[in-house]
């Protein structure tokens, strides 16, 4: 593919933010803005859309030719999350672990396909997607990534539920700092579930 150079107009700044297309409301839930941004020369064209829980941010570089897409889907963290989590901080530095290069109210699951944060006041579930060439998706595409980043938010949930503090801290990766997926995910799902 073509790789494209990019040089300012003349007269115009080598950094800028221009709105191509103001925010405004395509339909209910819904805003939207196409920006051009410029930073010493490296031009990037940023579609923003926002839904209920979540947005996804598009960005096409036009030097490189590439578009990346930020799926975040995020809640108010349940009050029962919290707790827990306060208790899961304690244990853990309870038990020795070392967590003195986190800060101390995020916990952070990273998995193959995206990353969730776990903070005192929201929950983060955050998705990156790469594509050749100018890419960006739909309303519909958007819509229904978040979709799916929703039903990974209801798994989470479900363990902080279903789960005590001692299971939720032996998926802690000490080499990692961070709690390993698999094991997470593996925990109950439901109060009638046995643990595995």
């Amino acid at each position: 593919m073509k790789k494209h150079s990019f040089v300012c107009p003349v007269g115009v700044e080598k950094n800028y933010l221009y709105s191509i297309l103001p925010k405004h409301s395509q339909f209910r839930g819904n805003t939207s803005e196409l920006t051009h941004h410029c930073d010493d020369g490296h031009s990037t064209i940023i579609l923003l859309n926002t839904y209920y829980g979540g947005y996804a941010r598009q960005e096409y570089d036009i030097v490189t030719g590439v578009t990346s897409i930020n799926y975040i889907y995020n809640v108010i963290t349940p009050k029962y999350i919290q707790k827990k989590m306060e208790a899961l901080v304690a244990y853990l530095h309870h038990c020795g672990v070392d967590r003195t290069n986190n800060v101390l109210d995020c916990l952070v699951i990273k998995c193959k396909d995206y990353e969730i944060g776990l903070m005192d006041f929201c929950i983060d579930i955050k998705q990156t997607k790469e594509y050749e060439g100018f890419a960006f998706k739909n309303n519909l595409h958007n819509i229904d990534a978040l979709r799916e980043l929703r039903e990974v938010m209801k798994a989470v949930k479900k363990v902080f539920r279903y789960n005590a503090v001692e299971d939720i801290a032996n998926t802690y990766r000490i080499s990692l700092s961070g709690i390993s997926p698999n094991q997470f995910f593996n925990l109950k799902q439901s109060p009638h579930e046995c643990k595995n």
